[in-house]
């Protein structure tokens, strides 16, 4: 008996302390965002004032913070494969799913027409609503739409800059992330259109847009790196 309660104890004693480890790593992923975006500002604002404009909007939406569920068991697998901690490469894969993450939100706010996100105006009716205040040329909401579709974009872009720089091991996986996110995304938005009652569809939406996307292959791509 004391030795199963002592067995038990050190269990959640090593669960404990990996949490705390997790807890850290997310904290250096999420300086990591803010430095990466904060030298693409400064690199971006000798250029021109309206170069940062799609930089800030991302940077709005980083430090109005997350969960920062696909960091986290990107970084739990990797620690459960017996990865060094100490290892920058696995902060900036984190960093790449969570980028790409902000992405999906940002374009899906448009295609949900959704008003908030993170507390916030969602990218494309800040910005709609900035057209329309200042009297610009052409139709607020698709100037809107088309800024948020830019930012979402940046986010990718910056989303695989991050990953170039993690461990190798994780690319394969990260490329299909990538494009399965896609699919998934435009079988939902046909599916909803289509009003399909398809429980298979479904579940294999739900299937590729949340569980592949949000728990298995953050997972896969922590442990292969």
């Amino acid at each position: 008996m004391t030795t199963a309660v002592t067995r038990r104890a050190a269990t959640d004693q090593d669960a404990a302390h990996a949490r705390r480890t997790v807890e850290d790593l997310l904290g250096r992923v999420q300086h990591r965002m803010s430095d990466f975006l904060a030298a693409e500002r400064d690199r971006y604002a000798a250029v021109h004032e309206h170069a940062v404009v799609a930089i800030d909007a991302l940077s709005d939406l980083v430090r109005a913070g997350g969960k920062l569920i696909r960091p986290a068991f990107c970084l739990t697998g990797y620690l459960a494969a017996g990865g060094d901690p100490d290892d920058a490469a696995v902060i900036d894969a984190a960093a790449a799913l969570e980028l790409l993450h902000v992405s999906a939100l940002v374009h899906d706010d448009v295609l949900d027409d959704s008003h908030t996100r993170r507390g916030k105006p969602a990218v494309h009716l800040l910005h709609a609503t900035l057209h329309r205040t200042r009297g610009w040329q052409g139709e607020s909401r698709r100037f809107g739409e088309g800024v948020a579709l830019l930012v979402g974009d940046l986010a990718l872009v910056y989303s695989d800059e991050l990953m170039s720089n993690g461990p190798s091991g994780g690319f394969a996986e990260w490329h299909r992330l990538r494009s399965e996110v896609m699919i998934g995304q435009y079988m939902d938005v046909a599916a909803a259109a289509e009003f399909s009652i398809d429980p298979d569809l479904s579940r294999l939406v739900a299937l590729i847009k949340s569980g592949r996307y949000t728990i298995h292959r953050p997972l896969v791509v922590g442990a292969g790196a």
